[in-house]
């Protein structure tokens, strides 16, 4: 009798995922549109402050 360290039964078994491809297949969609939006805004700040200290 072969020992093992972990429960054999439905689903549990290492070796049944073998060629089996990914088990998700979804598309990405990229990123959202709130990242984005929270990007372009961090960099016109950042571009504004930018104007604000050269015109010291």
């Amino acid at each position: 009798m072969e020992k093992t360290t972990y429960v054999v039964g439905k689903g549990t078994d290492p070796n049944a995922r073998k060629g089996a491809g990914p088990a998700a297949t979804v598309p990405s969609k990229g990123a959202p549109m709130l990242v984005i939006g929270v990007i372009a805004v961090i960099a016109a700040l950042v571009a504004l402050a930018y104007l604000v200290g050269i015109m010291r």
